[in-house]
């Protein structure tokens, strides 16, 4: 599960696919809480913490607090710019995850962000692939050539079951969807602009799974780029 605590972020990236901004809104505790236990219900408890920067939320070490007492697997997905700025609010998030992984791409970054040596830090300097949402629609540089929700509404369809379907991914590395909107609303993508399944504080793994199943999206505009074998996949 990936979980979006902020719209905020004070990095401005060209390419944000959640048009993440300085003056962004906050994830609510219950609403954290609510995501934590639902992530806890299914097979796989890997919760990636996201943004907008999930650093710049001021209840950050709170929620990580949370989330570490419900033995989740923890990863904090993030600008970097929080390890070079207050140090004990650094020393508390890093004691709080697994992982801080930290994305600063010199073609979309603004700021140049210095590497920090810790065992818990991993700096990727290059995105692997762009994707045509956000502030990065319309970007010549886009290279996402299927939906993001592909493997999640294709492996549900499948095996009828959110909890194994999310096994299945794990097995091929991948965790960022289902993910969670700071409202609660529950996506297959990665952004607050796809289509709603579910509200992770009222809606039933059965509900969501159903949703997933039955779901018809094409806010991406990716759609055209499937065959019609991968298209009866997702249902659409």
């Amino acid at each position: 599960m990936l979980v979006r605590i902020t719209e905020m972020c004070r990095m401005g990236c060209s390419h944000c696919m959640v048009n993440a901004r300085p003056d962004g809104v906050h994830m609510t505790y219950d609403t954290f809480a609510a995501t934590v236990s639902l992530t806890k219900k299914l097979s796989v408890p890997v919760l990636l913490v996201s943004g907008g920067e999930p650093a710049d939320h001021p209840e950050v070490v709170s929620y990580l607090r949370l989330a570490q007492t419900a033995n989740l697997h923890v990863s904090l997905l993030s600008n970097g710019m929080f390890l070079h700025e207050d140090s004990t609010k650094r020393d508390q998030i890093l004691a709080l995850v697994d992982m801080v992984q930290v994305t600063n791409d010199p073609r979309y970054y603004p700021k140049h962000v210095a590497d920090f040596d810790h065992p818990k830090v991993l700096f990727e300097r290059r995105l692997r692939v762009l994707s045509p949402m956000g502030r990065a629609k319309g970007n010549e540089n886009c290279d996402r050539q299927s939906p993001i929700c592909f493997n999640l509404r294709s492996t549900v369809r499948s095996v009828g079951h959110l909890g194994l379907a999310l096994a299945m991914q794990a097995q091929r590395g991948s965790f960022c969807t289902p993910s969670v909107n700071i409202d609660g609303a529950i996506v297959c993508g990665e952004t607050p602009s796809c289509a709603s399944v579910g509200d992770v504080r009222t809606s039933s793994l059965e509900t969501i799974t159903r949703r997933i199943a039955t779901l018809r999206c094409s806010r991406c505009g990716l759609l055209d780029n499937l065959d019609i074998r991968h298209r009866n996949a997702i249902g659409e």
